[in-house]
């Protein structure tokens, strides 16, 4: 996958959004800090009649990494397209 260009043009968008968007910190390691991993998922978005329409893709934390109130005090969602915004 990572060797397709389809792919990784979706994946560059996708963190170039992250990065102007300023999703996240990154900090000094510490030893009492918990590290959190991260994993790409990959789709294909059809069109209604189930033809190919584009690749998809989104960078998401790896839940079972993360503790509660240590790594995040919050949990967010996207209920609508960055382009609506």
């Amino acid at each position: 996958i990572l060797s397709d260009p389809n792919w990784k043009s979706v994946m560059q968008e996708e963190y170039d959004i992250l990065i102007k968007n300023k999703m996240w910190d990154l900090v000094p390691r510490t030893s009492n800090v918990n590290i959190i991993y991260f994993m790409w998922i990959f789709w294909h978005k059809n069109k209604f009649n189930v033809s190919f329409e584009q690749h998809k893709t989104r960078l998401v934390g790896d839940g079972k990494s993360q503790k509660a109130e240590v790594d995040y005090d919050k949990t967010f969602s996207h209920v609508m397209k960055p382009t609506t915004i």
